[in-house]
């Protein structure tokens, strides 16, 4: 194993042990502020703004519930791998958008409702989902399943794209 391969697979272990860490933070930061969403977003009546405010943290708990699942160690399937990979993508995706939108909501209430600032941001927008498909298309999932059981289950890999260094 030369020295690429050895500092591949130590990236592809301090990745899990990253993963872990954030779902860690993220749910003690779900729990903190979870008396407060009842009582503001639960308990009131729904708006547009709670709704993508609803959509966006629960869809961003199932996504990191299932980023965790493939990106620690144990046996699974190309096919699976997949699948999986792409419920990732597309939750990503619908987290992002749902996120810029709130953001978008914030500055254009900011910016007493202008329609350039408004304009701006769904530039914006359009370039984050833009880069996001583009990564999506790009992304070939692979199963980690072989002789070291430190691996995660699936793997990333870009098609088309040549990244060297050096």
């Amino acid at each position: 194993m030369d020295s690429l391969e050895k500092e591949t697979l130590q990236l592809q272990v301090t990745d899990g042990y990253v993963l872990v860490a954030v779902m860690t933070l993220w749910i003690e930061d779900y729990l903190e502020t979870l008396p407060t969403e009842i009582q503001a977003i639960w308990s009131q009546k729904h708006s547009g703004a709670s709704i993508l405010f609803i959509l966006n943290r629960y869809t961003f708990l199932l996504h990191l519930s299932v980023a965790v699942f493939i990106g620690l160690p144990g046996k699974i399937s190309s096919q699976q791998c997949q699948t999986l990979s792409l419920f990732v993508q597309v939750l990503e995706i619908i987290t992002n958008l749902t996120t810029t939108f709130l953001f978008a909501l914030r500055v254009y209430a900011i910016y007493g409702k202008s329609k350039v600032i408004l304009a701006m941001t769904i530039c914006f927008m359009l370039l984050r989902i833009s880069a996001d498909v583009m990564s999506a298309i790009l992304e070939e999932v692979i199963s980690f399943n072989g002789e070291l059981t430190i691996l995660p289950r699936c793997g990333i890999q870009y098609t088309g794209i040549d990244i060297r260094f050096g």
